[in-house]
């Protein structure tokens, strides 16, 4: 803890102090709850001072606790601590006012509260009486108002802190279920547009297996004709082919017959040129016999 001159940090935005009563009891034990802003982050040297109100330096505390490590908030909502003063080290009862202080480990004061008091109770005009049972037994206590109210102050306090620290509990939940609303909701967005675009291709897809059945239909038909057009032609290709073999049978004959032609023919050449020859004989003969 620093001895500095005092430094005082803006309310705004400080450490805030809360439900700081006018006047305290002497001789019990004074709880002082607070909130840290968004963002601090405290430390185990900082501490919380009862000082005058006059004071103008940290070292001027009458008291002083070490603060509170609680953990920061995920969200970032301010964050609720609290310490406790003992008895034996408060001011003594009297008008002097005083205040409570945050002083960060830098000894720069981060908030202060209202002023308050540390005053006994008044007589009896201030007391009242309480019915208790102990053992079967009713009993009639007596006892200052100041201290029943502090009493009903401190559970009123205590109810208020867990109240508060469920509600930092329920509003972790709820930042945790609107990340996980905002990744559902990205995700269902992206699902949305791939099943948009798996939409669009199975429309392409479809158009193209209808092309391609109609292709695939014009292609068997084609491929119909063909086989039908090469069975004719196979038909008339074996049709030729036998009217070839018969031609050609029917050219050897032909054949046959001109060589026996033709041989007959030489035959009758050579008998005609030896009748020729004959004749032509017989003529130089005749010729001969008449010159005789």
């Amino acid at each position: 803890m620093e001895e500095s001159s005092l430094s005082r940090a803006p309310s705004r935005g400080g450490v805030n102090f809360l439900n700081v009563a006018r006047t305290y009891i002497p001789n019990t034990k004074v709880e002082c709850h607070y909130t840290l802003p968004p963002g601090t982050v405290p430390s185990a040297s900082d501490w919380i001072g009862i000082f005058k109100v006059e004071a103008a330096c940290v070292r001027d505390y009458h008291t002083f606790v070490w603060s509170s490590v609680p953990e920061s908030a995920a969200d970032g909502s301010p964050v609720h601590a609290s310490v406790q003063f003992q008895a034996s080290y408060l001011p003594k009862p009297g008008a002097q006012l005083y205040q409570f202080r945050y002083v960060n480990r830098q000894g720069r004061v981060c908030g202060q509260s209202p002023p308050f008091q540390f005053r006994e109770p008044r007589p009896m005009d201030e007391l009242v009486t309480m019915e208790e049972t102990d053992g079967g037994s009713d009993i009639l206590l007596v006892v200052p108002k100041a201290t029943v109210l502090q009493n009903q102050l401190d559970e009123s306090q205590q109810e208020r802190n867990d109240l508060m620290q469920l509600k930092l509990q329920l509003e972790g939940q709820v930042t945790e279920l609107r990340s996980q609303v905002q990744d559902l909701e990205t995700a269902l967005a992206t699902a949305r547009q791939e099943h948009a675009e798996l939409t669009e291709q199975y429309k392409g897809l479809s158009r193209s297996h209808g092309e391609l059945i109609e292709e695939r239909d014009i292609l068997s038909q084609q491929q119909g004709d063909h086989v039908a057009r090469i069975l004719e032609l196979e038909d008339d290709i074996q049709t030729i082919s036998e009217k070839v073999l018969t031609k050609e049978v029917e050219l050897d004959r032909v054949r046959d017959t001109v060589k026996a032609l033709t041989r007959e023919q030489e035959k009758l050449f050579g008998q005609l040129k030896e009748a020729q020859a004959d004749k032509e004989q017989s003529e130089v003969r005749a010729q001969s016999r008449f010159a005789f």
